[in-house]
């Protein structure tokens, strides 16, 4: 009998967990993510189909997404975000819609996006923690508005020093596994895995 699918979205964030969330829930389902960084809400809007197309949809059982980083990032020295707070609102909105629409019944879960390293400093931020409790704010409003349980990654990750970090946003492989872990036990309790 196949098991049933779990769909991981995100940026280079969910990249890093990924590995251990398909490890920690080998036993109850298999889990799927896109090989590329599903990096702003507008990547995640325009691929959707192509990474719809690595799932049995009468098998999947859960999405799970996130994305942010991108979002309030200022790329090229420009002032503004990448995307405003009322876009990336907007757009989380869509994606739940759509994978409503693709999955009819089918949970879907958003993750907030994770903080900066509290110590670095040689290197370019491009965005800000204060940057992405804002963004985080209303992508979770736009979620809790849509009845999507929220999977709070920033509040975990906010806790630790920079040990944790590999860089200016990425973490360690220890970081990375605490997050796949508790990406993993937030599925787990969800789903009733």
């Amino acid at each position: 009998m196949s098991k049933p699918q779990i769909l991981l979205i995100g940026d280079s964030i969910r990249i890093g967990y990924c590995e251990t969330v398909k490890a920690d829930l080998a036993d109850v389902c298999e889990v799927l993510y896109p090989n590329d960084n599903c990096r702003c809400t507008h990547y995640v809007l325009e691929s959707l189909a192509g990474w719809v197309g690595m799932t049995d949809k009468s098998r999947v059982a859960a999405v799970h997404f996130n994305c942010g980083h991108w979002d309030a990032a200022h790329f090229n020295d420009d002032p503004e975000s990448l995307s405003t707070t009322d876009e990336y609102a907007r757009n989380i909105r869509r994606i739940i819609r759509i994978l409503r629409k693709i999955y009819p019944g089918v949970p879907v879960f958003f993750a907030t996006t994770t903080p900066m390293n509290p110590g670095e400093t040689g290197t370019p931020k491009n965005r800000t923690t204060e940057e992405l409790t804002l963004y985080n704010r209303y992508g979770v409003e736009a979620a809790e508005a849509e009845g999507v349980p929220v999977d709070d990654l920033f509040a975990l990750a906010i806790t630790w020093d920079s040990d944790k970090f590999a860089d200016n946003c990425h973490f360690t492989a220890e970081g990375n596994t605490l997050l796949g872990h508790a990406v993993s036990g937030f599925l787990r309790e969800k789903l009733g895995l």
